[in-house]
């Protein structure tokens, strides 16, 4: 009986999960939020091979890192802001995009974020600023504020550990 319900629960989660002609991976039927910040609000989506295209974009950019909402129930909670906050950068904003799952841990190893969900801003190719962590709507107002009038290139710092660690690499503050 176990096995049977592991194999049937692993084929039903598999049919939910479906990927896109570029590669992103949408959870469309499971999280519907999600799929919701590609169809209605233009957010656009990165992983590890469409990265450093978006990166290259010139103008004002942002990018939303998070963990599979089934590990990490904050993800929700962040696919609720995103639109929100790219409402609050207006026309100044390039580009909105979200990063996938399986690449989230690796782009957020290379900037040194260590909490998930996470948003950083770039202008042109810098780094700007990076808010980690879920953020009240008047945080991620007061701190997207501090990026834009204090422009410098957010340093990277170096996170020693798996990116594609299960549930250590990013901890949920």
């Amino acid at each position: 009986v176990y096995k049977r319900q592991s194999v049937h629960r692993f084929k039903r989660r598999s049919l939910r999960i479906r990927t896109s002609k570029e590669g992103i991976m949408t959870m469309n039927q499971k999280f519907p939020s999600i799929e919701k910040l590609f169809t209605e609000h233009g957010f656009t989506g990165v992983n590890n091979a469409t990265w450093q295209d978006f990166v290259a974009k010139e103008g004002l950019k942002m990018v939303v890192l998070a963990d599979n909402p089934d590990k990490r129930k904050t993800t929700l909670d962040i696919a609720v802001i995103a639109p929100e906050l790219k409402k609050l950068l207006g026309e100044a904003l390039v580009e909105a995009a979200w990063a996938d799952f399986t690449d989230s841990r690796r782009i957020a190893s290379f900037w040194g974020v260590r909490s998930f969900p996470a948003v950083l801003l770039f202008i042109d190719s810098d780094c700007i600023g990076i808010i980690a962590g879920l953020q009240t709507y008047e945080d991620y107002c007061r701190k997207f504020y501090d990026c834009l009038t204090e422009i410098k290139p957010v340093a990277r710092s170096i996170v020693i550990g798996k990116a594609d660690a299960e549930e250590d690499a990013c901890a949920e503050h």
